[in-house]
């Protein structure tokens, strides 16, 4: 086995096991199941961000419904963008 240090400071071009570094398919299942698990808690934090905004409504008043708007749309432009962008790197991961 070959050592990341020896590999970079070592430049062969013979197509072989030692000129390219490959990751164990392990560390894929591994990402994927971090990710479920971060998905599970993602869900937790959107119900508890809801019942927020369900508390901002419970008193109708037009600054309120402009404050529970401006939550949902943080959270939308920040986690959801975040979740989503996540999904696709870890399908992408070989």
């Amino acid at each position: 086995m070959i050592k990341l240090k020896e590999l970079v400071k070592h430049h062969c071009e013979c197509g072989n096991d030692c000129c390219s570094v490959n990751e164990s398919q392990q560390d894929k299942a591994r990402a994927q199941k971090k990710f479920q698990s971060l998905m599970k808690e993602e869900g937790k934090f959107r119900d508890r961000m809801f019942k927020l905004e369900q508390a901002f409504l419970a008193d109708a008043r037009p600054e309120n419904v402009a404050l529970a708007k401006e939550l949902k749309k943080i959270y939308k432009s920040s986690v959801t963008t975040f979740m989503r962008d996540t999904a696709k790197l870890v399908k992408k991961l070989k």
